[in-house]
């Protein structure tokens, strides 16, 4: 069923940022081509303040009437970035924009070391927005990704790769390029004086001490809370870990940017990305986030399995301990 290009503005919900619509439009390709499946089940990966979910509840369900949608959410409870009160808040976000949906059942919080609370294939579609980014070990987080991803499952995350020049989190440029904490610390002073960032000046004679306060905390969260990868690096984890990568729709992204400049919210299923995605990854990833689509169906390896017995990989990553300890579903 091939839906094109729908107008988002004639529908009631309306996306919080351009990350929803993008990934929407991800979401769209994938569902687009999913076949009779009755139910799918989706799974947000550090939901945070739940936005991403609230508008995927309500506009999928109107997008794919044939179709039951099943919503999940869990976040990190001991990472130390969020408020202590945000998780509660997520819960009363959800509930009252969608009150039909069990989500107490749903929202999870798990320390960032445990293996994630859900049975191994799960899920049919894992997303993830600007949380790579914040990843202490990538090879735990893909690991983990893997074993709840259905075979014929689909997961799109969005976020920035060390590449990329922009910082979002604090308005700055190239602040997650420096390794060395002195100077990572006196680029962020040296924007401050440039007007770049949060910083606001607060009134004379306690501005100075305002200003040390802001570089210095700031300068923490950067070299303690992010950890931002090179291309190479996320090709190397993913591939370690039984995934296959594609930076096909990052382009998109920077299309979804430049429609919100104008005043416009235009969402469809995405097409095949083509050789021009090729290039257009490249040239996005030093000012945006990348989008990167992992899939983990083998099929030599599965065709040589059926033939010789050989021993496939959801073997050999299975965490059992996950489905004695956790919820699954």
């Amino acid at each position: 069923m091939q839906r094109g290009t729908t107008r988002l503005d004639a529908m009631e919900t309306r996306p919080v940022s351009t990350t929803h619509s993008h990934i929407l439009s991800c979401c769209m390709h994938f569902l687009d081509r999913k076949g009779s499946t009755p139910t799918v089940s989706i799974m947000d990966v550090g939901c945070g303040n739940g936005e991403l979910l609230r508008f995927l509840a309500s506009v999928l369900p109107r997008l794919y009437p044939h179709l039951n949608f099943d919503f999940f959410g869990f976040d990190i409870c001991d990472h130390g970035v969020q408020k202590v009160d945000y998780w509660n808040k997520t819960i009363e976000r959800l509930e009252k924009a969608s009150p039909n949906r069990d989500w107490k059942s749903k929202l999870f919080l798990v320390s960032e070391n445990d293996p994630w609370p859900f049975s191994d294939a799960s899920f049919d579609i894992v997303l993830s927005n600007q949380v790579l980014e914040h990843v202490r070990s990538p090879d735990f987080f893909f690991q983990q990704l893997r074993r709840i991803l259905k075979p014929d499952g689909f997961s799109v995350n969005l976020f920035p790769l060390r590449h990329c020049t922009w910082g979002g989190h604090l308005q700055m440029p190239l602040v997650h390029w420096f390794r060395d904490f002195r100077l990572m610390r006196m680029w962020i002073n040296l924007c401050v004086s440039l007007s770049f960032g949060k910083f606001k000046p607060t009134p004379a004679g306690s501005s100075a001490e305002a200003r040390r306060h802001f570089v210095e905390k700031h300068a923490d969260y950067v070299h303690f809370y992010t950890n931002y990868m090179t291309a190479d690096e996320l090709a190397a984890v993913t591939k370690r870990n039984g995934l296959k990568l594609s930076f096909g729709w990052s382009h998109r992204f920077v299309w979804q940017k430049l429609l919100q400049l104008a005043g416009r919210t235009l969402v469809g299923a995405y097409p095949v990305p083509g050789w021009l995605s090729v290039f257009g990854a490249f040239a996005t990833r030093s000012v945006t986030s990348v989008t990167v689509e992992l899939s983990r169906s083998r099929k030599y390896r599965e065709e040589a399995g059926s033939s010789g017995g050989t021993r496939t990989l959801a073997g050999d990553l299975s965490l059992s301990g996950a489905q004695q300890h956790g919820m699954g579903k």
